[in-house]
C-alpha cells in the first residue's frame, strides 16, 4: 500500500487533523504510531522507528540516505511490533537536500511496500512535495487540506465561534456579519482566523467592551497587538 500523504498550508489545520486522526485510531483499539516531530535531517525513517521503540544504535548503523530494501533489524521490528498505523507529523520538517528528502520518501515507500499490512500516513506543510522521486514511481495519494472557499460553511463556523465567546467570555461578536473582512484578513487558513479572533477578544476584554465595532474590526491587526499589549502592561504596572 502506497503510503497517504496529508497536506496543508501551515496554520490550515493540518497539526489538528493528525491529531485528531491519532485520537480516533486509539479510541478503536488501532495500534497506531505517531513520530513526533523532530529534526529529522539527522533520523532516517529508519532510524526513528528504533528510536521510537527504544532502541539507540551507534551513529551510522543506517544510512540516513539509504536507497535500498528495508534492513533486516527493521524487518524483524516491525514484524514483532506489529503497527498498524504509522502517522508522521511532518515528515520534511528539517529535511533540506533534494537528495535527503528523496532518500525519506524511498525509505517510508519501501517500508509500506514490504508491510501490506501497514498504512503509512505523512503530513507536511509543503505545498508540492516532492512525490515522485524517482521515475516510474507512481504518485502517492494525496489529501490536501484547503483554505477556506466555501463562505456558507465559513459563515457558520464564525457563528459558532461567536457562540463560544458569548457563553465563555460574555463577549458578542456576530462574527458572520465580517465574514469577507476576516476572510481577506486571513487569507481564509483557519489558524490566522483564530488568532485575529483572539486578539479581538482580547482588546474587548482589556478594554471591558461587550461588542464587536466596526472601529476595530477596521484596523490592522498589528496595531491592534501593540494596543492590547500597551493595555495589558498599563493594566499590571498602572499609568
Amino acid at each position: 500500500m502506497l503510503p497517504l500523504v496529508v497536506s496543508g498550508v501551515s496554520g490550515s489545520g493540518i497539526s489538528t487533523a493528525i491529531s485528531l486522526a491519532v485520537a480516533n485510531f486509539t479510541t478503536q483499539r488501532v495500534n497506531v504510531v505517531k513520530l513526533t516531530r523532530s529534526d529529522f535531517s539527522l533520523h532516517s525513517p529508519f532510524e526513528m522507528l528504533l528510536h521510537h521503540y527504544g532502541f539507540r544504535p551507534n551513529e551510522g548503523y543506517l544510512n540516513r540516505t539509504l536507497v535500498s530494501p528495508v534492513p533486516q533489524t527493521i524487518q524483524t521490528l516491525v514484524g514483532m511490533a506489529a503497527p498498524t498505523v504509522i502517522i508522521v507529523e511532518d515528515y520534511l520538517n528539517g529535511v533540506v537536500s533534494l537528495r535527503a528528502k528523496r532518500a525519506h520518501l524511498y525509505q517510508w515507500g519501501s517500508l509500506a511496500a514490504h508491510s501490506p499490512e501497514l498504512s503509512v500516513v505523512l503530513g507536511t506543510s509543503e505545498e508540492a512535495p516532492h512525490l515522485n522521486c524517482h521515475s516510474g514511481q507512481p504518485a502517492w495519494p494525496e489529501y490536501l487540506i484547503h483554505n477556506w472557499s466555501d463562505k456558507i460553511s465559513l459563515n457558520g463556523y464564525l457563528d459558532m465561534l461567536s457562540m463560544i465567546a458569548s457563553s465563555n467570555l460574555y463577549l458578542s461578536l456576530d462574527l458572520s456579519r465580517h465574514t469577507e473582512t476576516l476572510y481577506a484578513l486571513s487569507n481564509g487558513i483557519t489558524g490566522n482566523l483564530i488568532r485575529i479572533i483572539q486578539q479581538w477578544c482580547i482588546n474587548l476584554i482589556l478594554k471591558d467592551e461587550p461588542s464587536l465595532e466596526p472601529n476595530l474590526v477596521n484596523r490592522s491587526l498589528r496595531s491592534i497587538i501593540q494596543e492590547n499589549g500597551e493595555l495589558l502592561y498599563a493594566s499590571n504596572y498602572g499609568r
